[in-house]
């Protein structure tokens, strides 16, 4: 079936993979992660050799199993990947030969591991990843009953037993014949699913994953081949049931070099008996009608016998190529229209991505949660937010206006650093003191009280225990870093616990995620509250976290970011740089395509107006540009942003200027106004920087400063109009009740004052958009769900026009 295309994909074992690649020419691109409960989703596996902990005692590294030839190992099967070959291929790089050894193959991997821990029939069990841990929690055995030789889950880092190497999953692989566009069609969804997804959950996985090199089974397999020089001989292939072993090549087939599967004999050539290592044609004249022939297959080629025949074959077949032709244009013009209306609905799918990834830097997915750095430093080290929520010792705010309202009264300090091992952040305290020294330096360089300064620290900010939620609070960790007044990159010289590698400054300039939060912070907030802390000279010899605090920060400096040379042109290229996962570079595009859409309303307001850059220093919203501008490709990749880049530019300039664009009247206004109320938390106006255009839409934005004017006077924090008697008017959320609700969340409490919803308002930026043609008038009542819609639909007549 496989060689007559009757499949296009197939989801094997490595083993049965291996075999396939080699005699079908089969590519994978996807492998599946298992799902192994706390938050396990893995895409790679291995294999485990265990004794019971009281036996063998001296046998701790495969070495030492030399010392003990004659002793039994129980395994599943002779052609089980994870439970006999990759343990054989383990032992051969240790030097033992395992004819020496006894070998009993019990059928499964829980009967293998049973039989040398518990029942005691065999010194040594060997079975798959996992399946020790699976045993234990199901109460077979103790965990202290059972000795894992070789055991370097630890050095791999790696949460499951492990003796050998890793290897990866099972891959789900298509046949040479099928185009790589329909593997790209297969893969989208399933890269999509998750553990909770009901087709993971029927079939007991966690999701797809792109998966890791099959190169390691092939050596894997040409280590354990009999005769240890990688092939079989000529005209023989491996049996796949016990790699070890060759057999002959089958009447009909041939192999030349021993290398692979024995390769069927092509068409109009034959061989007889076994163990061939050629084929060879047919007489003159005879043919064999299918690969795979032997001698008595050999058959006379047909051959025509008169020219009647001959005319009357021609004339069916110019019959048939002209109904045929005529078939396959219609299925090509059907196909092209298929095509087109594919490509239509992509481009409008993708408007639509680029106008909710601005939107959505007006919402957070978990409540935004500082806690005050008065009670951060009685703690004595980083706290899981778990205990400081249960402690009440955390402020949350669960909407992104009641953030704003908060951060544009309260001084908010967002702290960013490297982890320092793989499952806790802080292991030996270091960061710890170094943000209580952060702290205590932004207090005295600000003249702040410890009770007036907050600090967004991602463990006790972000959810540790349930997945669901700190990956929603993850997502929302751009929009964290621009409702802070204050960034503190903190990197003192470290070193990390599990991987032993040095964490400094250099390290923390390379993280993947630092950067973004770097790159969330200047694109909408400016670089001029940036800063790394220094700590001085040397490090104190074993301080307290409060002494240390109380001695370095007086000596304790905050750095600009802006006058560390070139810093700040790294941290803008973030695919540039490291990530652990690298799946979380395509999780990012919709978060750097809402802070380039925010930092394009001010760049394009400002880019004309030399004030306005004089003002902002070297670092304004036009030097940012011209940075992103000379490292478009850098900054972002064409395998990630493939023309939305483009899209968003055309996006917010047609609405700036003439209104042609895909973002509809309403939302623009609400992202204009969302624009300036962040910059109030820097203590910056977008009206200034309005009032002063005298560009070709001077009219429009003149308009636009006097309502942004107006807004910030009334400190707006949440895009409400409200129509009183037929007059168009803001009105903000905080306006009279701000300073009783600023009051409540510093206490701890917080409620959004009431106020009417902006959904049945009528949109201002029509209004005045209207005035500038002359034809001022009422616009009708439209809620924010129709105004989405007709935002599509102009999306839709613009691909249409095109």
């Amino acid at each position: 079936m496989t060689a007559s295309k009757q499949i296009d994909f197939i989801f094997p074992n490595p083993t049965a993979f291996q075999e396939m690649k080699t005699k079908y020419g089969i590519v994978e691109f996807l492998s599946v992660k298992r799902n192994f409960g706390e938050d396990q989703e893995l895409d790679r596996f291995g294999g485990v050799i265990v004794r019971a902990a009281d036996h063998l005692t001296d046998v701790v590294e495969l070495g030492d199993l030399l010392r003990h030839k004659g002793i039994s190992m129980c395994a599943v099967d002779p052609g089980a990947f994870g439970g006999w070959q990759i343990q054989w291929y383990e032992m051969i790089k240790h030097g033992v030969v395992i004819s020496e050894y006894v070998q009993d193959f019990v059928g499964s991997h829980e009967k293998a591991i049973r039989s040398a821990v518990v029942d005691r029939t065999c010194d040594l069990g060997i079975a798959r990843t996992e399946t020790v841990e699976r045993m234990i929690a199901n109460g077979e055995f103790n965990a202290s009953a059972v000795f894992v030789i070789g055991d370097q889950s630890e050095a791999l880092g790696f949460p499951q037993y492990l003796t050998t190497e890793l290897y990866p999953e099972w891959p789900l692989a298509s046949l040479a014949h099928v185009p790589r566009e329909i593997q790209q069609i297969v893969a989208v969804p399933l890269l999509l699913l998750n553990p909770q997804s009901p087709e993971a959950i029927i079939g007991d996985f966690a999701g797809f994953a792109f998966p890791y090199s099959y190169e390691p089974v092939r050596q894997m397999f040409l280590a354990i081949d009999k005769d240890g020089t990688g092939q079989c001989d000529a005209g023989q292939e491996r049996v796949r049931s016990d790699p070890g072993v060759c057999q002959e090549c089958m009447p009909g087939s041939y192999s030349k070099t021993g290398l692979g599967a024995c390769i069927l004999c092509p068409e109009g050539t034959v061989n007889n008996g076994t163990a061939n290592t050629d084929c060879i044609f047919c007489p003159m004249g005879l043919t064999t009608l299918s690969p795979g022939g032997v001698a008595g297959d050999c058959v006379p080629i047909p051959v025509a016998p008169t020219t009647m025949i001959i005319a009357i074959v021609v004339t069916i077949s110019g019959v048939l190529f002209v109904i045929l032709t005529s078939l396959v244009l219609q299925r090509a013009v059907k196909h092209y229209r298929q095509l087109k209306r594919a490509a239509h609905e992509a481009e409008l799918a993708r408007l639509e991505m680029v106008r909710k990834s601005v939107d959505g830097m007006r919402n957070i997915r978990f409540p935004f949660t500082v806690m005050r750095y008065s009670k951060f430093k009685e703690y004595g080290r980083l706290v899981r937010h778990e205990v400081a929520r249960n402690n009440g010792d955390l402020l949350m705010f669960d909407t992104w206006n009641e953030s704003v309202a908060f951060a544009q009264t309260s001084a908010v300090a967002f702290i960013s650093h490297q982890w320092l091992g793989a499952r806790e952040p802080d292991p030996q305290n270091k960061h710890y003191a170094a943000m209580v020294t952060a702290g205590a330096a932004v207090c005295r360089d600000k003249s702040l009280a410890e009770d007036e300064l907050y600090m967004w620290v991602d463990y006790h900010s972000i959810p540790q225990s349930c997945t669901e939620s700190k990956i929603s609070a993850i997502t929302s960790i751009a929009v964290y870093a621009c409702c802070a007044r204050y960034f503190v990159a903190v990197a003192p010289n470290a070193t990390h616990v599990d991987f032993k590698k040095a964490c400094d400054p250099e390290s923390y300039a390379n993280r993947g995620w630092c950067r973004l939060e770097q790159w969330a912070f200047m694109a909408v907030c400016g670089v001029e509250s940036m800063y790394l802390l220094q700590t001085g000279e040397g490090e104190p010899a074993e301080p307290t976290v409060i002494q240390q605090s109380k001695e370095d920060a007086g000596k304790a400096r905050l750095l600009k970011l802006s006058d560390m040379d070139g810093w700040l042109e790294q941290a803008v290229k973030v695919y540039g740089a490291e990530f652990s996962v690298e799946e979380d570079k395509h999780a990012l595009v919709e978060v750097i395509l809402g802070l380039y859409g925010f930092m394009l309303i001010e760049h394009i307001m400002s880019k004309n107006d030399s004030a306005a850059q004089t003002a902002a220093g070297h670092y304004s919203s036009v030097w940012l540009a011209q940075q992103i501008e000379s490292n478009k490709d850098n900054v972002f990749p064409p395998q990630y942003f493939k023309g939305l880049i483009e899209l968003l530019e055309a996006g917010v300039a047609g609405a700036l200027n003439d209104g042609s664009s895909f973002f509809s009247a309403h939302d623009f206004e609400a992202v204009v106004r969302a624009r300036a109320q962040l910059l109030h938390i820097q203590g910056k106006s977008l009206a200034s920087i309005l009032t002063s255009q005298t560009t070709r839409q001077s009219r429009l934005l003149q308009k636009l400063s006097e309502m942004v004017s107006h807004s910030e006077r009334l400190e707006v924090v949440g895009p409400e109009e409200q129509v009183d008697s037929g007059t168009h008017t803001w009105h903000g959320i905080i306006s009279s009740n701000r300073s009783s609700m600023v009051s409540d969340a510093k206490s701890g409490s917080f409620s959004a004052p009431h106020s009417s919803s902006n959904l049945d308002r009528n949109s201002k930026w029509d209004v005045f958009r209207s005035s500038l043609r002359g034809d001022v008038r009422p616009s009708s009542t439209t809620t924010r769900s129709e105004d989405a819609r007709h935002s599509r639909a102009a999306s839709k007549s613009r691909l249409d026009a095109v």
